[in-house]
């Protein structure tokens, strides 16, 4: 490309116009906006990143406690579904309690969240618990415990933050209502979430000294726990007008905003997040003093630049009034910095070349003549750029010029056709840049010919492998079909002689290699996936379930598992092999991957 001629240097450094001192304020200026603007942006995305931390740190802390509070009510489900009404009287306790109690204590092993499970019986007395240290205590004055009582349903019930009479512990109770038959109350099953360490996973998460992380109850805004903890006297239902309290009475199930909190009075930005199955929230706040720390530093800093630029323009000026030889010298610098640049160009490894208006290549630097095969830029300046684009590539690249003059940046891949007729892939990055008053084309190009050559290998490899797998499929249907024809003529030919459960024996072999003939079969379509698989139709899904059932029902009868089907199964558009498939993968993976003894 071209250079800065030294007679242009030469003349620039005699120029000493004091309209220059002008052109630096109105610079000066500039960058004190673009400093502005940095800061302003800077703050924006300092707010942006605190609001993201604290949305991250309440879903984390959303995750754990939802889960906690699953099992829990998970264990809590099965210890109502195990108490009869003989286990729940006292007078079961001598011969029951060791083996009741080592029942409940083995359910919460690794399960640190929960201290303790236990039995209440009608008139609120312990009867078990799986904590060998836990107080014999009565919990018939509770709230949960005549919430319970009164209650028809088998929901759970919660308590505030308490000190439990097992324990002495800070903790929230757990409550489940345990019926016989008939309806009649016989008592509750209770768990323990142990506050002490639910309070250690919000100190983990060290949110700084002055921001908090907080757990209420959504149905009446009581506090459970914070972080840190507050004076006995900040600990009160949030107030009727509280902002976050609004919104989620207004059924917002998570958000973001910046209030200032009731309890200390303190503005910070908060994230919360409700519970969809449980009565609790979580908020994280963080105050602006720590999540504006940063960029407070960088206002000093700034604020310090601006007054080094504001001293450094004084002084230039005194200097420029003085001596307006200095300015030619700074033009000087400029310019052969500009050389120096055009330098740096010129040995550029990647194509760099600018196209005037009308698709007219004005400058390409020695990269990109190499790459069209041109032996100097004077062979293909003000040719059209056109002329070395492969020819099925023309209108494409008349369009993206088009493009970049509108404005655009735009990316292309193309192959070009060099001036001695050799081919080669190219990638171009194409910006408008203005010069001398009008709009070109600017691009960056290389040469991509190599990974071109690779990607086709890859096609080439890909196309050999679906061969393969069809070819596999296809072969592997002719044995099968022959065990299918030679098990039918079994049957055919022991006739009479088979009882009923031999002959559903045969119909199970047969109906299996059926099965297994459509599985390949299945197997081939997606083989053609791309050249004339079959189109996916409307199917009824619980039917592709019940015949997925039925393949697996000798696995389901070896595992003992209970298969329960709910709900309303649509019509859904699939493959019918490819639906069964799923569905009796999952299945199958069910009854595989089990807790060892366990019937699933």
């Amino acid at each position: 490309m071209n250079t800065v001629p030294q007679d242009r240097i030469d003349t620039a450094a005699v120029r000493q116009p004091r309209a220059h001192l002008g052109v630096l304020a109105a610079a000066l200026l500039s960058l004190m906006a673009m400093l502005a603007y940095f800061l302003w942006s800077g703050y924006r995305e300092v707010v942006h990143d605190a609001e993201i931390t604290t949305q991250n740190l309440v879903l984390a802390l959303e995750a754990r406690l939802q889960g906690t509070l699953a099992r829990t009510d998970a264990v809590l489900g099965e210890l109502a579904h195990d108490a009869t009404p003989a286990l729940m009287q006292k007078s079961a306790l001598a011969a029951r309690r060791h083996e009741v109690s080592a029942r409940m204590a083995r359910q919460l092993a690794n399960f640190p969240d929960v201290s303790g499970t236990y039995y209440f019986d009608v008139d609120g007395d312990m009867l078990y618990s799986s904590d060998p240290q836990a107080r014999s205590s009565n919990v018939a004055d509770r709230p949960f415990f005549r919430h319970l009582r009164e209650r028809s349903d088998n929901a759970l019930e919660f308590s505030d933050a308490l000190v439990a009479r097992t324990t002495g512990r800070l903790s929230v109770v757990i409550a489940r209502c345990i019926r016989d038959e008939a309806g009649r109350f016989l008592g509750v099953t209770t768990a323990l979430l142990d506050l002490e360490i639910l309070d250690q996973l919000l100190t983990a998460m060290n949110v700084g000294a002055d921001s908090t992380i907080v757990l209420r109850r959504s149905d009446n805004f009581n506090l459970v726990t914070r972080y840190p903890p507050l004076p006995e006297q900040g600990i009160a239902p949030l107030v009727a007008d509280n902002p976050l309290r609004l919104r989620i009475t207004a059924g917002e199930r998570t958000g973001t905003l910046t209030y200032r909190a009731q309890q200390d009075g303190v503005a910070r930005l908060s994230s919360f997040r409700v519970l969809e199955q449980y009565p609790f929230y979580m908020y994280v706040g963080i105050a602006p003093d720590e999540y504006l720390a940063g960029w407070h530093q960088q206002v000093v800093a700034a604020g310090v630049l601006a007054a080094t630029l504001l001293l450094l323009f004084g002084f230039a000026a005194v200097r420029m009034l003085r001596n307006d030889a200095l300015v030619a010298a700074v033009q000087r610098q400029i310019l052969e910095s500009e050389a120096r640049l055009h330098t740096i160009i010129e040995n550029e490894p990647e194509c760099i070349k600018i196209v005037d208006a009308q698709g007219r290549l004005t400058q390409m630097n020695p990269a990109g003549l190499a790459m069209i095969e041109a032996d100097s830029e004077e062979q293909v300046v003000g040719q059209p750029v056109s002329a070395v684009i492969a020819p099925e590539y023309r209108s494409a690249f008349a369009e993206m010029h088009q493009r970049v003059l509108s404005g655009e940046t735009v990316q292309m891949e193309f192959e070009v056709q060099g001036l001695k007729g050799g081919r080669r892939w190219l990638e171009t990055h194409a910006v408008p840049m203005r010069e001398n008053g009008e709009t070109v084309h600017l691009a960056v190009t290389r040469d991509i010919s190599a990974r071109k050559q690779a990607e086709a290998e890859l096609l080439r490899s890909n196309s050999e492998l679906e061969q393969f797998s069809y070819s596999i499929s296809h072969d592997m249907r002719q044995p099968l079909r022959m065990i299918s024809s030679y098990l039918q003529l079994l049957q055919n030919g022991l006739g009479d002689t088979l009882d009923a459960e031999k002959r559903e024996y045969f119909n199970f072999a047969i109906d299996g290699a059926q099965r297994l003939d459509a599985m390949l079969r299945g197997l081939l379509d997606y083989s053609r996936i791309g050249r004339k698989g079959e189109p996916p139709v409307w199917l009824e899904s619980r039917a592709a379930l019940d015949e997925a059932l039925l393949f697996l029902r000798p696995a389901i009868a070896e595992a003992q598992a209970a298969v329960r089907i709910e709900g309303a199964w649509p019509r859904i558009l699939a493959r019918q092999d490819e639906l069964l498939r799923l569905l009796q993968n999952l299945v199958g993976n069910a009854l595989k991957f089990r807790v060892e003894g366990r019937p699933p």
